[in-house]
C-alpha cells in the first residue's frame, strides 16, 4: 500500500511520544480488526494503523517529502486546544525540534532525508491500556547517528490512532532523552 491509497484508505494516527527503545511500555501484537473503516467515532483498527505506520515508513525511506507529508493535517485543532506538530530529535545537538507548519516540516525532512535517515522496522505495537496508542520499533540510522557510533539506534514510536479516518495530526518521531553518552 503506497501513502496515497493509505490516506484514502481511511487511517490516520496521531504520533504521541517516542521514547528510546527498552523503556517502551508498548506490547507487540498480531493484526487484528476493532472498527471498520467510515465508522463515525470509531477507533481505527490495528490493520488500518500498521497500513498508515508502514505508509509513513515507506515514505521516509524512499526519501517522499511530499508522501510523507501527505499523512498530516497541519489544521488540525484538537478539543483541549492542541494543534498539529511533529517532533524530533536533532541527534547533533541533542535537543527536540517541534515542528507545527509545513513549511518547517518540509525543510527538517529535507534535512534529514540529506543525512539520508533511514528506518529499519522491527515491530509493531498497541498499548494494552488503551488501543488507539499504536507505534512502531525500528533501528533508525543516519549519517548523523554513524557519526556519534549510534547508528543503528534502536527506538520506539508511539502514535495515538484519531478515530476519524484522516491524517497524522500529531507526529514524535525522535527523542532526545535516553541517547547513548558521548
Amino acid at each position: 500500500m503506497n501513502v496515497g491509497q493509505a490516506v484514502r484508505s481511511g487511517v490516520a494516527v496521531i504520533a504521541f511520544a517516542c521514547i528510546i527503545a527498552g523503556s517502551s511500555q508498548g506490547t507487540p501484537i498480531a493484526i487484528g480488526s476493532s472498527a471498520g473503516p467510515g465508522d463515525a467515532g470509531s477507533k481505527p483498527s490495528l490493520e488500518r494503523s500498521r497500513a498508515v505506520i508502514l505508509s509513513y515508513i515507506d515514505a521516509y525511506n524512499r526519501q517522499d517529502t511530499n508522501g510523507v507529508l501527505a499523512l498530516m493535517d497541519f489544521h488540525y485543532v484538537g478539543r483541549g486546544g492542541e494543534s498539529f506538530h511533529y517532533s524530533d530529535c536533532n541527534f547533533r545537538t541533542r535537543t527536540l525540534k517541534i515542528l507545527t507548519t509545513k513549511k518547517h516540516l518540509r525543510a527538517w525532512l529535507q534535512r534529514r532525508f540529506s543525512l539520508h535517515d533511514h528506518f529499519e522496522l522491527v515491530s509493531v505495537q498497541q498499548l494494552p491500556r488503551n488501543p488507539q496508542v499504536v507505534g512502531f520499533t525500528a533501528r533508525r540510522s543516519s549519517d548523523d547517528l554513524r557519526a556519534k557510533g549510534w547508528s543503528p539506534l534502536e527506538m520506539a514510536t508511539k502514535f495515538v490512532m484519531d478515530g476519524t479516518g484522516d491524517r497524522t495530526m500529531r507526529n514524535a518521531v525522535g527523542n532526545c532523552r535516553n541517547l547513548p553518552p558521548l
